[in-house]
């Protein structure tokens, strides 16, 4: 059933900045604006997550976080070494999401987030050699992935990955747990909306005989919304059933009832699947959005056009390509371990779309939006020609084409008759051609998919039909 589409350029910039960064199964880290636009909620614009006025500050004693030896981001986050948190270990070192009013870091202030969480500040960093290297993600030719990397606080809460260092359970963990699978999955912490704003992200466990957490991290998607849930799980049957295995999160299980005897989640799905140790956002917010290059950035490249291919090879059309919706998995090493999540918006080709990502959308579909006509737009796969272009330019730049600017600052700018996307700031000539090729405003100039994985981007660096 098609659902109605209500413009969201009426709605000022103050609502759209309210809007929760969270993705499906991976962090928003540049803005809260980089959130997805759910297109049949868009009448409703989600209440203000942001905390508000404080009227006193809380103690350690209440449950505040405190970060020693931090630093202040370019972006407004800030990265230091976390303890007296629910769910990450002390001592593990986490980048927040950005600060509501970076003015007032100082020795013992009580900071906010964006996303609405509290941080006690220690003592500032002096120099990046105290933290014993941590501050160095990458190597002069890549990314290495590592368990003591820094990772953002909300990517901790719905992947799970920092829970605990080596990834499993520990009977000491959180106390925080509900029970869901008829007791099988133990969800612990807090949870995060998704961008679609319809599904609660977990880090989970198994539950083990005793009733404590075992295993390794899970996480579980959980939503009231059927028809989505039932989509996401069949299209992750759909293009994981093929030749293209192991680009894509593992799919665990399915639950149509996530409810428990006691009334937890009763009447909910739920998605279970393993989990990631940082998304394509988050890294390069821990780079201080400095671009990929070398054998790391072609790896990404290349296993993000795997991606669409598989998915176009089932007839789907994603719809939702960004650098949220890849993560990385532990021990990684240059990208090689990079998968896909979230699948929801996947709709078959000649289908409308359900949602949209303003940042991933192409031009016809934002002219569509504007003029009413969104509910009839037809997909086609140069659609996701053009957000693969998009995320090639944000993975080997460190920012998004659109950084800084709103959704509806976005869809104004892609409906403009004289829009034309620019390149420039890529280093690599061969890449810089490869996306101009994805973004070219007419839809019928953009190459196909294989036509991409023949391209001499990666024919002359040991990737598709030649190697060296």
């Amino acid at each position: 059933m098609r659902r109605k589409i209500v413009s969201i350029l009426a709605l000022s910039s103050s609502a759209s900045s309210v809007v929760n960064p969270a993705s499906a199964f991976a962090p928003s880290w540049a803005s809260a604006l980089s959130a997805r636009e759910r297109i049949s909620n868009l009448s409703s614009p989600a209440a203000d997550p942001s905390p508000g006025p404080r009227l006193a500050v809380p103690s350690t004693s209440d449950g505040v976080p405190v970060l020693e030896e931090w630093r202040l981001l370019r972006n407004g986050a800030i990265v230091g070494t976390v303890s007296n948190h629910a769910v990450i270990d002390d001592g593990d070192v986490v980048t927040t999401s950005p600060l509501e009013d970076p003015s007032m870091c100082e020795l013992g202030a009580v900071v906010t987030t964006r996303s609405g969480s509290y941080y006690r500040l220690g003592e500032k960093l002096r120099s990046k050699k105290q933290n014993g290297g941590l501050f160095a993600v990458d190597g002069l030719d890549g990314v290495i992935v590592k368990a003591k990397e820094r990772l953002s606080e909300v990517e901790v809460l719905k992947n799970g990955a920092a829970a605990k260092r080596n990834g499993r359970a520990s009977p000491d963990g959180p106390a925080h747990r509900v029970a869901v699978g008829n007791g099988k999955y133990l969800l612990v912490g807090e949870s995060q909306r998704s961008t679609s704003g319809k599904s609660q992200i977990f880090a989970a466990y198994r539950s083990g005989r005793d009733g404590d957490p075992t295993g390794d991290a899970l996480t579980v998607k959980i939503s009231s919304n059927r028809d989505a849930m039932e989509r996401e799980c069949r299209n992750y049957d759909l293009v994981t059933s093929g030749l293209f295995r192991g680009l894509f999160m593992n799919k665990v299980e399915f639950l149509p009832d996530a409810g428990t005897a006691g009334g937890d989640y009763r009447g909910y799905c739920a998605l279970v699947i393993d989990t990631g140790k940082i998304d394509l956002k988050g890294l390069l917010a821990s780079r201080e959005n400095e671009g990929l290059d070398g054998k790391a950035m072609r790896n990404a490249a290349y296993r993000a056009a795997k991606t669409v291919q598989a998915m176009h090879s089932s007839s789907l059309v994603w719809t939702d390509l960004k650098a949220e919706n890849f993560v990385i998995m532990p021990d990684s090493i240059d990208m090689d371990g990079m998968v896909a999540i979230d699948l929801e918006s996947a709709i078959p080709r000649g289908d409308t779309p359900v949602d949209y990502s303003p940042e991933a959308c192409p031009p016809e579909f934002a002219k569509a939006f504007v003029n009413g006509e969104a509910d009839g737009f037809v997909l086609d796969y140069s659609y996701d020609i053009w957000s693969y272009g998009m995320l090639m330019y944000e993975l080997s730049t460190g920012k998004p084409y659109f950084a800084g600017k709103s959704p509806a600052e976005i869809t104004r700018e892609l409906n403009e008759d004289d829009f034309r996307a620019d390149p420039r700031d890529v280093e690599s000539m061969q890449l810089r051609g490869l996306i101009r090729m994805c973004l070219q405003t007419d839809p019928k100039r953009r190459p196909e998919i294989f036509q991409i994985l023949l391209h001499p981007y990666f024919l002359t660096s040991g990737f598709g039909r030649i190697s060296f």
